[in-house]
């Protein structure tokens, strides 16, 4: 349901404020600094053949929910799909994907002989089931012990963390950039978390 924020900035953690938790806890705000980023949240509309309707809401008890998410094992409606949290803001309505993967036709639909099972963009005449995604865009914005480490933006992260516990150990950070760099962070250490991707 949750894809990575179109943005995919990384923020790390830093320890460099002091005992307050937030801004204005203990009056200091050295070390706080805003967060903001981006994610797209996704939900299916489902629905099956039926020889005298057509497609339809009605469906076999065996099949998804009429709205899920996309294993189709969980019930997720445009009402009650929630944000990942009260920092979070819907800045769009909920929308038709046209760019699922895989396809699909000029209403956003795609097609498959049953669920789930591979979709297309265009209706066969063994296709019995189909579904169709929507998004919709949410915004993060508050304030913490967090820094913007730069602008490239990511599609995955590795990290491998030595458990020895001293604090100059250093942490080990790969990731895959949106244009399919595998860059790499060298000197992470607990009292220096921004060091730029190679």
């Amino acid at each position: 349901m949750i894809r990575r924020p179109p943005r995919s900035t990384l923020f790390p953690y830093t320890t460099l404020f002091r005992s307050g938790f937030f801004k204005g806890m203990d009056n200091s705000s050295f070390g706080i600094n805003p967060m903001h980023d981006e994610r797209l949240m996704f939900i299916y509309e489902n629905q099956r053949w039926n020889p005298l309707t057509g497609f339809s809401n009605r469906r076999l008890l065996t099949d998804r929910c009429m709205w899920s998410d996309k294993s189709g094992r969980r019930e997720c409606t445009k009402e009650n799909t929630k944000l990942p949290s009260i920092h979070w803001l819907w800045t769009t309505d909920w929308l038709v994907d046209f760019h699922t993967p895989g396809g699909v036709d000029r209403d956003g639909w795609q097609y498959a002989k049953d669920f789930p099972m591979v979709y297309h963009g265009t209706k066969g005449l063994t296709d019995y089931v189909r579904r169709r995604r929507w998004y919709r865009k949410c915004k993060l914005s508050t304030f913490g012990p967090w820094e913007e480490l730069d602008s490239v933006r990511l599609v995955d992260i590795s990290m491998q963390v030595d458990h020895s516990g001293c604090p100059m150990t250093p942490v080990r950070l790969w990731a895959i950039s949106v244009k399919g760099e595998v860059l790499c962070r060298i000197g992470v250490t607990h009292s220096c978390p921004k060091v730029c991707f190679l």
